[in-house]
């Protein structure tokens, strides 16, 4: 199995990737790990990867898409709604329960990404001649925050620029828990940025779920999170098992 974890920006220059290869046994991962791409080398990367996480949001709360069609066809607005349903998906309610809060991706400028993240999308699928499957499909939502905060790690801080030594910290107990060998470079390439760390947590999310590692949406509001997407969180103990036994 080929991981590719996507960290996604509307600027090239801060779009990461990684890809891990899970075919060459424990403590010998082929990591590429690298920085700066445009949609063009990332639909390629995705082509070759059997997974894909990516760190942008999916889609757009329901509540928020229905009431922007009234207000711009109708001249209607669902006064009294608390304009948190507005602003946070299903998934994101899941995240917050559990501490962590998610950009908006309706009034926050994550919203410039998660364009970015659906003409990529769109692109893949129509090249794969495929639908695109927002929970379960060949590429799928991550968080790389909330997915270090679920194996343990302290991440307070750790996108400020000066937190190189952090950022070293947490991808070498990555490289160790998981055993993936990672090269003195690679170690390197994290330590230097956190667009790189987060695509490597987003290969490593990706695998969890792809070996079912990963909370599941709830089934009752399976059509909604088919709309809006789904974040995929690890379940805690699941870092050490991305490598088998």
């Amino acid at each position: 199995m080929l991981t590719l974890g996507l960290d996604l920006s509307t600027a090239n220059a801060k779009t990461a990737a990684c890809v891990l290869d899970w075919n060459t046994g424990p403590d010998c991962r082929a990591a590429h790990l690298s920085l700066g791409h445009g949609d063009d080398a990332l639909l390629a990367l995705m082509a070759q990867a059997d997974a894909v996480g990516i760190d942008a949001p999916f889609g757009w709360p329901d509540a928020f898409r229905g009431t922007i069609d009234g207000w711009s066809e109708r001249d209607e607005w669902p006064l009294g709604m608390p304009r948190s349903e507005l602003r946070f998906r299903l998934t994101d309610d899941a995240l917050r329960s559990k501490g962590r809060t998610p950009l908006s991706v309706s009034a926050d400028r994550i919203a410039a990404t998660a364009m970015r993240c659906a003409e990529l999308l769109a692109r893949h699928c129509a090249a794969q001649g495929e639908g695109l499957d927002r929970v379960s499909g060949h590429a799928v939502e991550v968080y790389p925050a909330a997915t270090l905060v679920a194996w343990e790690f302290d991440v307070r801080g750790y996108k400020d620029a000066a937190a190189t030594e952090q950022r070293r910290r947490i991808a070498e107990r990555l490289d160790q828990e998981a055993r993936l060998g990672l090269p003195d470079e690679a170690i390197g390439a994290c330590s230097a940025t956190d667009h790189v760390l987060d695509a490597l947590v987003a290969s490593l999310t990706v695998r969890a779920h792809a070996l079912g590692l990963t909370h599941p949406p709830p089934s009752l509001q399976a059509a909604q999170v088919a709309r809006e997407g789904w974040i995929q969180l690890p379940v805690p103990d699941s870092l050490p098992r991305l490598s088998g036994p």
